[in-house]
């Protein structure tokens, strides 16, 4: 599964999508976050699934979310490690 994502998605790591998202739950100065509308396309036309964000305001639709468009990842990491060395 590590492999075939690396592949697909040219990285070399693996994302950790929902311990960001607990970070910056915890600590919002984290992130550079924006309001913005933001739904799931359900049709399958493009990207069954996925969550779809409208960061332009092209459908002037009234914004219900707030997204992450960067991330101090070292200072997510830090957070992690000082969460597991607590269980030493």
């Amino acid at each position: 599964a590590l492999t075939r994502y690396q592949r697909t998605y040219r990285t070399e790591g693996l994302p950790i999508h929902d311990v960001c998202a607990v970070a910056v739950a915890i600590d919002r100065e984290i992130a550079t976050l924006q309001k913005t509308f933001a739904t799931v396309e359900v049709s399958g036309e493009f990207c069954a699934g996925r969550t779809v964000c409208d960061l332009y305001n092209r459908y002037n639709r009234e914004p219900n979310a707030e997204v992450a468009l960067d991330l101090k990842g070292e200072r997510v990491i830090e957070m992690i490690m000082e969460v597991l060395a607590q269980y030493g």
